[in-house]
């Protein structure tokens, strides 16, 4: 029998082995730290990374792909860092031209923290820039080598303020099914009890067809 217990966070029950609820994904077990006199295996490639510095920040720099993994809140005061334009490209000049020293293996849904070996989420660099990463909260970020240069490329062309003003827009709400846009139709009158329509056409029905053929033929009998 599977030993359970009880989500300290929605209360359902888990399996007691596991790291995360199975019914929220809450993290039940204490998140690991990372020693940070060891640089991370690298979640890409699984090459040894290198403690490297950018702009002040000591990043793990993969030997590998060359891609990157930012502790947690790292990425996010890299534009502060980096907010001179020559810094920033000239960081974005010397990770471009690094050459990845391992062919990547094709990318898994999930790739898994070097940290907490918990899967993480992909994300969009600041939620609209098209500029994948991958997240593990709690962890770090996770960026590929190319991922990196472009967001580099973008901090230098000072192009980031316009991404947060896209951000922060409101976003269009999906159409519902059945909804009519576009434009509006004229309202439809429909005539009172008794009146015409407005064509000035009298209402045909099937008794008043019956009525004029029943006085033809007594006008026609009268006749004989």
């Amino acid at each position: 029998m599977v030993a359970t217990l009880h989500c300290p966070h929605c209360g359902g029950l888990t399996a007691a082995a596991a790291a995360r609820c199975a019914q929220c994904g809450w993290l039940v077990k204490p998140r690991p730290s990372r020693n940070p006199e060891t640089p991370i295996l690298c979640p890409a490639c699984s090459s040894p990374a290198e403690f490297a510095w950018l702009a002040g920040i000591q990043i793990d720099l993969c030997s590998g792909c060359k891609g990157v993994w930012f502790d947690d809140g790292e990425l996010a005061d890299l534009p502060g860092k980096v907010s001179d334009e020559a810094l920033a490209r000239g960081a974005a000049d010397f990770l471009a031209g690094l050459s990845p020293a391992t062919t990547i293996p094709e990318r898994p849904s999930y790739l898994v923290c070097p940290v907490c070996a918990g899967h993480m989420a992909p994300r969009n660099y600041r939620e609209v820039s098209g500029i994948l990463t991958d997240r593990c909260d709690g962890c770090g970020t996770w960026v590929d080598h190319g991922n990196l240069v472009k967001i580099l490329k973008l901090i230098a062309s000072r192009q980031l303020a316009d991404v947060d003003r896209r951000r922060t827009q409101p976003r269009p709400q999906a159409r519902r099914t059945g909804e009519i846009t576009g434009r509006v139709l004229p309202a439809v009158e429909l005539p009172e009890e008794g009146q015409a329509p407005h064509d000035g056409a009298a209402p045909s029905t099937v008794g008043t067809v019956l009525e004029t053929v029943y006085i033809l033929l007594q006008i026609l009998g009268m006749f004989y």
